[in-house]
């Protein structure tokens, strides 16, 4: 079809099906395609990125040149979740709820904080008129007058054997205990025994009653309780810093 300049284009404008149509003053058009269009471009994006980050959703855009059939049809079970105007809701549903939970199970947990010790309690196969004598053989010690001085292991928790022994650990902060691993151990030898106990005492976070200058007192504290003792120094928040405690009065 001929056309006589000049021509007035009257409008333009991108089609759902992706071509652009132009119409001219004299009745004629043309169209040219295949094009992308902006609507095509966007629904791609949205859904790439809806697939990298669920349950992230991003409002769908809304197109005056073709109406969101879910959102002009309420019987559309489809347009469930959006909102009015068409863009999504960003309320999690159940499934984005259970999606999300199951990705917490894989995300890591800062430790949660250690339990105070328990006072007024008594260790399992233990008096109190004993261990009353014990806390007061344990605080005239220097060693005993560093931190918090607890009964843990199964004594505490009530698991203990007739013939399970009783572990008292004084517990520091990790600033005191590696001020007391230079106290006890010095600067030993490389490669010597000493250096290796050393090690494996930074490491543990324990420090044996032999190394700390307690072996007196764990002998003395086992005459009196009758019973086999374990005594330690142990750094808090280390490997050996398990509950439950009980508090030594």
């Amino acid at each position: 079809m001929g056309r006589h300049l000049p021509l007035h284009r009257t409008d333009t404008w991108i089609t759902d099906t992706t071509c652009i149509t132009t119409h001219y003053s004299d009745g004629s058009w043309t169209g040219s395609g295949p094009q992308v269009s902006i609507r095509h471009l966007w629904e791609t994006l949205r859904k790439a990125l809806i697939d990298f980050a669920n349950p992230i959703q991003l409002p769908t855009p809304t197109d005056t040149n073709s109406p969101d059939p879910h959102v002009d049809n309420p019987t559309d079970t489809a347009g469930a979740g959006r909102l009015p105007g068409g863009a999504l809701d960003p309320t999690p549903t159940p499934d984005d709820a259970g999606a999300g939970a199951a990705r917490s199970r894989r995300r890591w947990t800062p430790p949660t904080a250690t339990p105070a010790p328990t006072e007024g309690v008594l260790p399992q196969g233990v008096t109190a008129d004993k261990f009353a004598e014990a806390a007061e053989q344990l605080r005239a010690h220097p060693r005993g007058q560093e931190g918090d001085l607890v009964v843990q292991g199964s004594r505490a928790a009530g698991t203990a054997r007739p013939d399970s022994d009783i572990d008292f650990a004084i517990r520091v902060s990790s600033e005191r205990f590696d001020q007391l691993i230079g106290d006890c151990f010095g600067t030993p030898n490389p490669g010597s025994a000493k250096e290796k106990t050393r090690n494996r005492a930074v490491e543990s976070g324990k420090i044996q009653a032999g190394e700390a200058g307690m072996r007196g007192l764990r002998k003395l504290l086992a005459r009196t309780l009758g019973m086999k003792v374990d005594l330690s120094v142990i750094r808090i928040g280390g490997p050996f810093d398990n509950p439950p405690f009980i508090g030594v009065p």
